[in-house]
């Protein structure tokens, strides 16, 4: 019984995918032969796509992106508890 209950478990994660190519090395590990380290202009606030998805043992449910439509079209919009709720609500007990 115990094991059954594991595979009904959702696992959550979001993910920040920088525009220009900027990665967050805090978050990201760079295996390489040489020594990789080397000083790259980072801009303070670069555009990004922050992306949320969950995944259940037996399948991936896909993606939500996190962003807010403006008249220059959508752009990413800080995750808060207004945008968290929000996707739950609309786009996660619906998908139940």
């Amino acid at each position: 019984m115990q094991n059954k209950k594991r595979w009904n478990i959702f696992w959550t994660d979001e993910a920040h995918f920088h525009i220009h190519g900027y990665v967050n090395t805090q978050n990201c590990r760079i295996w390489a032969k040489e020594n990789p380290f080397g000083h790259l202009p980072v801009p303070l606030h670069s555009e990004k796509v922050t992306v949320w998805f969950r995944v259940k043992a037996s399948f991936i449910v896909g993606q939500f992106f996190f962003e807010e439509i403006r008249p220059a079209g959508p752009v990413t919009c800080t995750v808060n508890g207004v945008c968290y709720e929000s996707l739950l609500r609309n786009y996660v007990i619906a998908a139940l």
